[in-house]
């Protein structure tokens, strides 16, 4: 009888043992009407415990990565200096050089200058070879401070060149022929000073053509130079130029439509910046330019002393103020 029992009792065990063995192993547990899983199961079953085991935030260069289903693999991330390259910012310039000899931040650099427009058609300054400096004034004519400067650049000899917004020289029409009268340049600065990236090329050419007519009207003259708002004419470039236009900008800020700035800060930041070829901005109109007046007489003045010869833009370049046909 106790053979019989001690039988019952080993049979008993050999079938509970491989159920505890499974559970223990992860594999799927027998219960009573479950069949044994096969191999295959088997198999995906210990590569989906290796994948719980990886580390889930794991980038594509560890170790782990090769674990990850291809779809769900990240793409590296793009260096910053790719984010934002289709935004603006005024004023030209402006990738900047990460590294001597990066030709990727080279490449970009090309991509933002428009492909069929010639260097010479967006000027920044002229030639330095000869030691020459261009005096540009911005925003008038207006009622006081294009006069005042006006009266400085006759009594020192020099002349420059006007950059004239047309609402004002509908405003200032005296001032305007008089800058003509005087020897002076004039060059466009637009209708109503927009900033002129966000405008469509058909308003852009509405802001130079209405400015051109006016200026036509009361001088016979027709532009070739201009100036955009804030330098800013990013997006824009054949829009101007195909209105047979120069684009003028510097090489100088003076700064001076900063306010607070006073004659002795003005002067001292274009005299320490000015280099032979240099075209300097000033503004003779859009605000208080008392301070401008005085600077730019200290300017003249010690630009002469250094031997620089101030000539308007157009001397400078060796290219005509006006179109041809209505030059006089």
């Amino acid at each position: 009888m106790k053979h019989i029992w001690l039988s019952v009792i080993l049979a008993a065990t050999t079938l509970t043992l491989p159920f505890w063995q499974e559970k223990e192993e992860g594999l799927l547990a027998i219960s009573p009407g479950n069949e044994k899983p096969t191999e295959a199961e088997k198999s995906a079953q210990q590569v989906s415990s290796l994948r719980e085991d990886a580390n889930p935030k794991s980038s594509p260069d560890s170790p782990n990565a090769s674990l990850e289903e291809p779809s769900q693999k990240k793409p590296r991330s793009v260096p910053s200096d790719r984010e934002g390259k289709d935004k603006d910012s005024t004023v030209s310039s402006d990738i900047k050089t990460r590294k001597q000899g990066d030709s990727s931040v080279d490449a970009r650099r090309e991509e933002k200058k428009p492909k069929s427009i010639p260097a010479d058609q967006i000027v920044l300054q002229g030639q330095g070879g000869s030691k020459t400096a261009a005096l540009t004034f911005d925003d008038g004519p207006d009622a006081r401070y294009t006069g005042e400067v006006l009266d400085l650049l006759r009594e020192e000899g020099v002349k420059a060149t006007f950059f004239v917004v047309g609402q004002e020289v509908r405003q200032h029409p005296d001032v305007l022929r008089r800058i003509d009268r005087e020897g002076h340049k004039i060059g466009n600065h637009t209708w109503s000073h927009p900033f002129l990236p966000k405008l469509t090329d058909t308003k852009v050419q509405e802001e130079l053509d209405k400015t051109d007519r006016e200026v036509a009207r009361l001088t016979g003259r027709r532009m070739t130079l201009m100036r955009p708002p804030y330098g800013a004419y990013q997006g824009v470039e054949k829009a101007i130029l195909s209105r047979s236009y120069r684009i003028i900008n510097w090489s100088v800020d003076s700064l001076d439509w900063r306010k607070g700035r006073g004659a002795t800060v003005i002067e001292q930041h274009v005299t320490n910046a000015v280099r032979p070829g240099a075209i300097i901005l000033h503004h003779s109109g859009g605000g208080d330019r008392s301070a401008t007046v005085k600077a730019v007489k200290k300017e003249i003045r010690y630009l002469k002393k250094k031997g620089y010869r101030l000539v308007t833009v157009d001397e400078m370049l060796g290219i005509p103020a006006y179109r041809e046909a209505n030059s006089h």
